[in-house]
């Protein structure tokens, strides 16, 4: 009973319904789960994880992305061609990138600090409940096909959204 509930609410989060928050809707309708090809598609990776980290830095134009994986010239490629101003590897950086796979679970919960904008790839289910746990404000977004997009920014209220994307 728990998936079919489960289900029915990604399908109607994923279509903007039951969502109060500005902010959230706006990033489920016209960037999580935007079906029409953005301008870079055709310069970068097929790969929807790929594709939804170039959306993602397309609209919120981060200064500086750090990157934790042990591939990321995939992923520093779609960064640059989403914005060719954006800094990567920045220690401070305002936007995270990180392959659960490469990452200890002590250090997922190290890169969650307020005003960080992360995305995290290959998660398994834990990696949801440890990333929400340690927010201390801001909205997760979770596709529970492994891929996670969190918010950390102190004007957000703590929420968790499943969504398909």
């Amino acid at each position: 009973m728990q998936g079919i509930l489960s289900r029915f609410r990604c399908w109607r989060h994923g279509r903007g319904f039951g969502i109060h928050s500005p902010f959230a809707y706006t990033l489920i309708t016209e960037v999580l789960r935007q079906r029409y090809p953005y301008y870079g598609y055709a310069d970068i990776s097929p790969d929807r994880r790929i594709r939804l980290l170039f959306r993602l830095v397309t609209h919120f134009r981060p200064k500086s992305v750090m990157i934790v994986s042990s591939q990321p010239r995939l992923l520093e490629g779609a960064v640059r061609r989403a914005s060719s101003r954006t800094v990567i590897g920045a220690p401070d950086a305002d936007f995270v990138v990180a392959d659960a796979a490469d990452c200890t679970p002590d250090a997922l919960g190290a890169l969650v600090v307020t005003g960080v904008r992360m995305l995290i790839l290959n998660a398994l289910p834990e990696t949801a409940a440890l990333i929400s746990a340690a927010m201390p404000c801001g909205m997760l977004f979770d596709n529970r096909r492994g891929t996670l997009f969190a918010a950390v920014l102190p004007y957000l209220p703590r929420q968790t959204f499943e969504v398909r994307f």
